[in-house]
């Protein structure tokens, strides 16, 4: 579903939680998947703090993408996604809607998004995906609905089908389009994936192996491998959970990655290109290896576990 701008209320979703012996018991988070198998592959992508911090992460042979530019807000939370297009940049997404371009490898930044929402004072937007070309994209509100905008010179993306919405309650947690253009998929905050299409298209199939955390407010993103055979869910924590649509076993997780355990700091992952290796020649000396890291913020505010009647479906 697409929207227009609108005012929302505060509303607290109450999330399931199991009554054993009289007491109340909350799910606790999956902490590791060890038993189950999991597929070597090679991708790279950016997690961003809720200050706007910018973190690469990487698996197999590709190194963790550089990346300059973009929003910092020390100390507030503020940011509620990242998405990136490529080599052509990426950008950020604030609470109220705003999109931050930023610049990848060295590249040039994501031009200028026009014609989006925007909900000043709100806390309304939980996530942000871009078309493979970079032309433009899509915001989603906290219920669900997706609003496209155009990038650049790109022309307005095409109005999507199917979408997940959930009228009044704060479950929508994360977004991606497949790199076919296609369509995508949204996720909840228990982990539960809905796909959607764009323009014509039918959804796409529904990922497998995912994790799924029935009454806690834990997954803040999803992202797919460049060849869409799987992907991965982010948590609040910044963990990554892997997904599959291929009929193989998930994929590995990244291992250098940030990560703050008992925080809700992290949004996304996506994916981008891996940093290119650095030119070496026979004639000089190899230079020395200096590491820049964006400072990640240090809220210790614990993702919260609540109980609701009505379930993300």
């Amino acid at each position: 579903m697409t929207g227009g701008k609108k005012k929302r209320a505060t509303i607290t979703l109450i999330a399931a939680a199991a009554l054993a012996g009289g007491a109340l018991v909350l799910v606790s988070r999956p902490e590791s998947r060890a038993d189950t198998a999991t597929r070597g592959v090679d991708t790279a992508g950016v997690v961003v703090d809720n200050w706007g911090g910018l973190h690469g992460y990487s698996t197999g042979t590709d190194t963790p993408p550089t990346f300059s530019g973009g929003p910092y807000w020390p100390g507030q939370d503020v940011a509620r996604g990242v998405a990136a297009a490529g080599a052509k940049g990426g950008a950020v997404v604030d609470d109220w809607g705003g999109l931050h371009p930023f610049a990848i490898n060295g590249g040039s930044a994501l031009g200028k998004p026009t014609g989006g929402p925007y909900w000043p004072g709100q806390n309304v937007a939980r996530g942000v995906a871009l078309l493979p070309d970079g032309s433009g994209g899509y915001v989603l509100d906290d219920w669900g609905g997706l609003h496209p905008f155009a990038v650049g010179s790109g022309t307005m993306p095409a109005a999507t089908n199917h979408v997940s919405y959930w009228p009044g309650q704060d479950v929508a947690r994360g977004v991606v389009i497949r790199s076919d253009a296609k369509g995508g998929y949204t996720i909840d905050l228990w982990g539960g994936i809905h796909p959607f299409g764009i323009g014509t298209n039918t959804p796409p199939a529904v990922p497998t192996g995912g994790p799924y955390w029935v009454g806690q407010d834990v997954a803040r993103g999803i992202t797919m491998l460049a060849d869409d055979s799987g992907g991965y869910i982010g948590d609040s924590w910044g963990g990554f959970h892997g997904i599959d649509v291929s009929g193989k076993a998930i994929p590995a997780p990244p291992t250098n990655g940030p990560y703050w355990p008992g925080q809700n700091v992290a949004w996304g992952p996506t994916t981008t290109p891996g940093s290119p290796p650095p030119t070496t020649t026979t004639s000089s000396p190899i230079p020395t290896l200096i590491t820049t890291t964006t400072s990640a913020s240090t809220t210790t505010t614990v993702a919260s576990s609540t109980t609701s009647s009505l379930l993300p479906g």
